[in-house]
């Protein structure tokens, strides 16, 4: 997964392993061409010119990432129905794009579930996460932003149901919410604001939400990109970071 490294690198590298190797899977990043590069100086990313990361989770190990609760690899992904993995995302102004499954294991008729998509969050040394969630939640019944801290969810900030966008189904046993989901979210600040940002979400490349307003003061270095399962399994496929600005 790690490509040319230079010395000071592997050696930043190994320090990190050795201090998440007691209870935790951890990864730098995978880099796509030999002319994107990550250097690392005392802890702190420095970046220049990267076009984008990108995961096929069919390619990669699930052992190379930060990740609590339960997590399977598959032939397509990694699997979860209850957990958390996150990627680290050295950006301030960036789109992501991830690809999921809901219900790839679903044998009943039940409509409970979702899954999250992380962003604009930072994580402390329990893998604790603050920061926010979208959510392609078929238990709602529609895609919704929450704010999270310190691991736990607070009230909906937004909720996007079918009264507000006839994309999303009315009932929840559609085929909209077990087919594989392309999620869009772009994140990129306010005017010149240190601690606003707008956020937009496309699903499938639907715009859903636009120009939402949210308070952050995540920094890119300690700023994540992750996923969230609950109570239905959820096969995530893909993901890429896109940085912008």
């Amino acid at each position: 997964m790690l490509r040319k490294l230079s010395a000071d690198f592997v050696v930043v590298f190994i320090f990190l392993s050795v201090l998440f190797s007691i209870s935790y899977g951890y990864a730098f990043f995978d880099q796509n061409s030999s002319d994107e590069s990550i250097g690392i100086n005392i802890g702190e990313w420095i970046y220049e010119e990267i076009k984008n990361l990108r995961f096929l989770f069919a390619n990669e190990k699930l052992d190379d990432f930060l990740f609590t609760s339960i997590w399977h690899e598959s032939k397509d992904g990694f699997r979860s129905g209850f957990g958390l993995l996150y990627v680290e995302n050295p950006f301030d102004e960036y789109t992501i794009v991830a690809r999921a499954v809901l219900g790839i294991e679903q044998s009943n008729q039940s409509v409970a579930g979702g899954f999250g998509i992380l962003f604009e969050t930072s994580i402390d040394e329990k893998l604790l996460d603050t920061g926010y969630v979208l959510q392609v939640d078929r238990g709602y019944g529609g895609i919704v932003i929450r704010p999270r801290t310190s691991g736990n969810e607070g009230s909906i900030i937004i909720a996007i149901t079918n009264q507000q966008n006839k994309y999303i189904p009315v009932s929840k046993r559609d085929p909209f919410w077990t087919e594989e989901k392309s999620v869009t979210i772009q994140i990129k600040p306010v005017d010149l604001s240190k601690t606003q940002k707008f956020v937009n979400v496309w699903i499938d490349d639907v715009l859903i939400i636009e120009d939402l307003i949210i308070i952050s003061s995540t920094e890119h270095q300690n700023n994540f990109t992750g996923f969230r399962s609950w109570n239905t399994v959820t096969e995530y496929r893909e993901l890429e970071i896109i940085p912008s600005g």
